[in-house]
């Protein structure tokens, strides 16, 4: 009874997780440098996504981040819808961008991706226009998608939280060197002022002292008239 129960669980979870490996990468940027360039590219790089999505569905390991020292930004599967399956959520719930289409190299398909912002999971489609019953399939998953539970809009608080208070403390280094620099020219400013006041003064001293000694020396020269000679 148990080997039973084991093969019916086995021939449930296999092609779930068959469906979510096949034909699915995962996408890399890389920077190269460019000779006779100056600043690096950034080159997208295509690895199998088996790796990536098998953390996913192993409670026992974290969820592969980063291969070879590079980000994943984004997983890309090949399916006939491009309607996310249910089995699909444990990937998108990892905040990975998540892109699904029918060929990636033909502009004739669809290309639906589907990813976290402000608190919600959102879908963006690009293609040929859906048929109506496929367009409220797109919605309706996307309902049920941001109804389960998930730790991403706490992450992102987190994220946005760190990002304000990284401004912020760049603004407070940045401001206090700002005011120093206007509080030495201000200071600069009066010295000058200070000095050309001073120096008028001066000047304003030396002129009357001149015309002091001008005068001085003017009634110094100028002869007493001699008196009547009686």
């Amino acid at each position: 009874m148990r080997i039973l129960m084991t093969a019916v669980l086995l021939s449930i979870a296999s092609p779930a997780f068959a469906d979510n490996i096949a034909g699915c990468e995962v996408v890399l940027m890389e920077k190269i440098e460019q000779e006779g360039v100056e600043g690096t590219a950034e080159v997208a790089s295509f690895r199998p996504a088996a790796d990536f999505i098998a953390s996913i569905y192993d409670d026992e390991t974290e969820v592969l981040r980063e291969i070879d020292g590079l980000p994943i930004r984004a997983v890309m599967c090949e399916r006939k819808s491009v309607v996310p399956s249910l089995r699909d959520f444990p990937i998108i719930a990892t905040g990975t961008p998540f892109m699904i289409s029918q060929n990636f190299d033909s502009t004739q398909t669809g290309l639906t991706t589907i990813y976290f912002k402000d608190g919600e999971f959102r879908t963006d489609y690009k293609g040929p226009d859906l048929a109506g019953e496929t367009e409220a399939k797109m919605k309706d998953r996307l309902e049920v998608f941001n109804l389960q539970p998930n730790d991403l809009a706490e992450k992102e608080k987190a994220m946005l939280a760190k990002s304000a208070e990284e401004t912020s403390q760049d603004l407070l280094v940045e401001k206090p060197s700002e005011e120093k620099t206007s509080e030495v020219e201000t200071l600069t400013e009066d010295i000058i002022k200070e000095e050309s006041t001073e120096e008028d003064m001066s000047s304003n001293d030396m002129a009357s002292e001149s015309e002091d000694k001008t005068e001085a020396s003017t009634e110094a020269e100028t002869p007493e008239e001699p008196e009547d000679v009686k």
